[in-house]
């Protein structure tokens, strides 16, 4: 089971890179597609952090006990996302 944890981490990690590189104001990879707008997500025009995403899926992920690898994958995300010094601010 540890492992697995690791494992998720890990994957949050290379995940937080690939997309996210160093704290920047746009992710590397500029998704355009329905709510996205340069790779970030609006609803009802307001910015939704990807940490905050990633808590609800973290939180649905325990509820509906998937396997903890990602519940770990997830909460490195949050982690992340509260890294940022705008991580309150929609």
């Amino acid at each position: 089971m540890l492992y697995c944890m690791i494992l998720g981490i890990l994957f949050g990690i290379v995940f937080c890179q690939i997309m996210y590189g160093d704290e920047k104001d746009t992710p590397l990879i500029p998704l355009n597609y329905g709510p996205f707008v340069n790779g970030v997500l609006y609803l009802g025009g307001k910015h939704i952090h990807h940490w905050m995403v990633f808590l609800l899926l973290g939180i649905m992920a325990v509820y509906y006990s998937v396997d903890i690898n990602i519940v770990s994958f997830c909460a490195s995300l949050v982690i992340h996302g509260l890294s940022y010094k705008d991580c309150f601010e929609i």
